[in-house]
């Protein structure tokens, strides 16, 4: 029962998300909703999905994504394995220095002048480049890493190969669930990334996904405001325009569905990532 209880409440939100969505605007804005669609319709949907916009920010995000996962997953486990090396005489001071940089940061002012005077303004590095590496996640791929049998990297040693080639061809072939795990949390926060875009680019058409939805929902917004302070009648208001609630509902759903379907190919060793990998720090 209690996982039943717990279950209920962890879905409870996205069921009424995806209700909504799925609700005649009508009923969203008279509160009739609750955990079952009333009168359903996809206009909500059809509204999001015809606005060109959305398309272009979906190959944005798919873009920035690609290469924020690429990059970020090869320089975290690149980073991770020195610092797991046993014969990594500073790595305690390096990983001081991380877990640094966890309590304290530069600010958001040095960050956008580091950008400004790099030249990446307005260019898909300025968003990759400043989270290329996040420490948590480095601390969690060292941690996995360190568990791996060093008796393997010894016999690799000894038979003539160097460190990279160790690295390439015995330590990324044992890891594959903590690139996994780096994989799903690093798209995740590119997918959902949406104050960097906004900051470092200037060019509408570069915009990811998440900057032109929410430009879609403050239009519906306004576009209500505006007939409200024009004295419209409830239907006017209703019909027109998907109601902004249920259009921020659909917005979610799309924005949250490449995700769920990445999650079921990398949910085993996600798993096996997040165990492993918290066993030592």
């Amino acid at each position: 029962m209690i996982l039943t209880g717990v279950a209920f409440v962890t879905l409870f939100p996205f069921l009424y998300i995806l209700a909504v969505s799925l609700s005649d605007p009508a009923a969203v804005m008279l509160r009739e909703v609750v955990l079952w669609p009333v009168r359903p319709t996809l206009e909500t949907y059809e509204r999001a999905l015809s606005d060109p916009r959305i398309w272009i920010g979906f190959r944005n995000s798919v873009l920035y994504s690609s290469v924020k996962v690429t990059l970020s997953v090869s320089l975290t486990m690149m980073a991770a394995y020195p610092l797991a090396h046993r014969r990594f005489r500073y790595r305690g001071f390096f990983m001081r220095m991380i877990v640094f940089t966890m309590l304290f940061q530069g600010g958001l002012i040095p960050l956008y002048l580091v950008v400004r005077n790099l030249g990446l303004i307005d260019t898909i590095w300025a968003i990759v480049l400043p989270t290329a590496i996040f420490a948590f996640h480095l601390i969690l791929a060292k941690s996995f890493v360190q568990q791996l049998p060093w008796e393997l990297c010894e016999a690799a040693l000894i038979d003539g190969a160097n460190e990279l080639s160790i690295f390439a061809r015995v330590i990324v072939p044992l890891s594959k669930p903590i690139i996994a795990t780096l994989t799903l949390y690093y798209a995740v926060e590119i997918w959902n990334s949406y104050f960097y875009p906004l900051l470092f680019l200037i060019d509408a058409k570069k915009f990811p996904l998440q900057v032109y939805l929410r430009e879609l929902v403050l239009g519906a917004e306004l576009a209500e405001l505006r007939l409200v302070q024009e004295g419209a009648s409830m239907d006017a208001l209703m019909r027109p325009l998907p109601s902004p609630e249920a259009l921020k509902a659909a917005i979610l759903v799309i924005s949250t569905v490449p995700i769920l379907i990445l999650y079921p190919f990398l949910q085993r060793y996600f798993v096996k990532g997040i165990t492993l990998g918290g066993v030592k720090g």
